[in-house]
């Protein structure tokens, strides 16, 4: 039995809305910051941009990741990585429609602050029972 009705314990087949859902999830923070910050500050200090874009990136995916496993009950491969490969086609697709390029320095972070990010936060929920264990 599950804990809450949010939670599966048997494994089931992720959807493609459940996929949609999480990499909406994990751009919500990385289109705000690409709202708030002006292009001309990104260009500037483009290392800085790419290290921000890259923990932003990364707490999005955790986040998504981390509840897409929570939800269907996968392991963080089947969890997680498309999670992560939705993410950033979600946020190419967006940066393209929106017209902002940030070059390779600001994609290669982001693309893997979304993949790393979306399998540890899978792989957090995996072990949650060996973090949490009482004594």
């Amino acid at each position: 039995m599950s804990d809450s009705p949010g939670e599966s314990t048997v494994p089931r087949q992720i959807t493609l809305k459940e996929y949609a859902a999480g990499a909406l999830l994990a751009n919500a923070p990385i289109w705000i910051l690409s709202a708030i910050l002006p292009a001309e500050w990104s260009q500037q200090f483009v290392i800085r941009a790419g290290l921000i874009n890259y923990i932003i990136t990364m707490a999005g995916g955790a986040s998504a990741g981390y509840l897409i496993a929570r939800k269907t009950g996968q392991n963080y491969i089947r969890a997680g990585l498309p999670t992560g490969f939705f993410s950033y086609s979600l946020y190419a697709i967006f940066m393209s429609i929106t017209g902002v390029k940030g070059g390779f320095i600001e994609d290669v972070p982001t693309l893997f602050g979304f993949f790393i990010g979306a399998a540890v936060g899978a792989r957090f929920w995996e072990m949650r029972g060996q973090l949490f264990k009482k004594p």
